[in-house]
């Protein structure tokens, strides 16, 4: 374990030496320090751990748990939201340190679990959901705090930085899972020989192992991670309104998740590993009756139809922009139509690298 010492010993001199190693290091010091994740963020790393572990320590003199932490954390951000939604420049400035400081709490209840060796699946779960409904509060105060500054679509940029956020929290997560599934079955990845998924990973492999350069900060950073997103709200908020702070989400978020969604599809091709027909798939599924009932479309495949029933949803927004409520009782008939035909992909196996 980085910063303590173990030594194996078989002689009264040995063993005075391995005394004296032990001896000199200061246990409670090393254990605040192995709390802070070894690589993190690149604002997390230098703006956030530079002092959190002294909250962290704070917190367990006090009898703090994790998950009071997690809660804390959760009323910074919704305070944080409420001040947002205010829109005077004092309540933006106030609701960006709120913010902030509701981020450092959000990494001290995991460095806290660490230190004092309170772990549980409760709280790791809480940690997870807490960090999601903190996001959305925020977004939601900066809707309605543009809407209340006269911007137009202001509930609509904040329901569109919802929805890309959940969409890439959802890729994430299965992405996370293909790539183990890939390390456990090496025998089925295709390739080698140079292609593209070998220059790739190959790549990323170097990136990685570069810590601390250049290109491992930018590599860590374009993906637009937590708390960079957390830092660009406070900022633009306090600094512009919230309008800008929702703009420069999306903006950000969408490059983002055009290039690793574009990576990531590369590396999935060229591994080929399916991780559905490892778990049964029934126990994650929430057809409901009707499409539990749907004919399924084999030949076609379930990607080509989700995509399908994606791009009608995609439809019926841009038409409701367009052309106002008059003319969606002509577009909401056929999206239907094009949401039952994605429903015929829902019975399918979903066994192939991208499914």
């Amino acid at each position: 374990v980085r910063l303590l010492v173990a030594h194996r010993v078989d002689d009264a001199a040995g063993l005075a030496a391995a005394n004296a190693a032990v001896a000199a290091v200061d246990e409670d010091r090393a254990e605040l320090r192995l709390s802070v994740k070894e690589k993190d963020d690149f604002f997390t790393t230098y703006f956030v751990s530079t002092w959190s572990p002294y909250v962290t320590k704070a917190c367990a003199r006090l009898g703090l748990g994790p998950t009071t932490v997690t809660m804390i954390s959760v009323a910074f951000a919704a305070a944080a939201a409420l001040l947002f939604a205010t829109g005077d420049r004092p309540a933006l400035v106030l609701g960006g340190v709120l913010l902030y400081l509701g981020f450092v709490l959000d990494c001290v209840d995991g460095q806290l679990a660490r230190y004092t060796r309170h772990f549980s699946a409760w709280g790791g779960w809480l940690d997870t959901m807490a960090d999601r409904a903190k996001e959305y509060l925020v977004y939601a105060g900066l809707g309605y705090g543009a809407t209340a500054a006269g911007v137009e679509y202001g509930w609509a940029l904040a329901i569109a930085a919802m929805t890309l956020q959940t969409v890439r929290h959802m890729t994430d997560a299965w992405y996370g899972v293909l790539h183990d599934e890939a390390a456990r079955r090496p025998k089925t990845v295709g390739g080698g020989g140079g292609g593209i998924g070998d220059k790739l990973n190959a790549a990323s492999t170097r990136v990685q192992a570069d810590t601390g350069s250049v290109s491992y900060w930018l590599k860590r950073t374009v993906v637009f991670p937590i708390g960079e997103r957390w830092a660009l709200i406070a900022l633009a908020t306090a600094l512009f309104s919230p309008r800008v702070a929702l703009l420069a989400v999306l903006v950000w978020g969408t490059l983002a998740f055009a290039y690793t969604g574009a990576l990531r599809t590369l590396r999935a091709r060229w591994m080929w590993v399916p991780v559905l027909d490892t778990v049964d798939a029934t126990l994650h599924r929430d057809d409901g009756p009707l499409a539990a009932r749907l004919p399924v479309l084999r030949p076609v495949g379930p990607l080509t139809l989700a995509v399908l029933g994606a791009l009608g949803s995609a439809g019926l927004l841009v038409a409701a922009l367009v052309t106002g409520s008059a003319g969606l009782r002509w577009v909401v008939p056929a999206v239907l139509l094009v949401l039952l035909l994605a429903g015929l992909g829902a019975g399918a196996a979903h066994n192939g690298p991208l499914d």
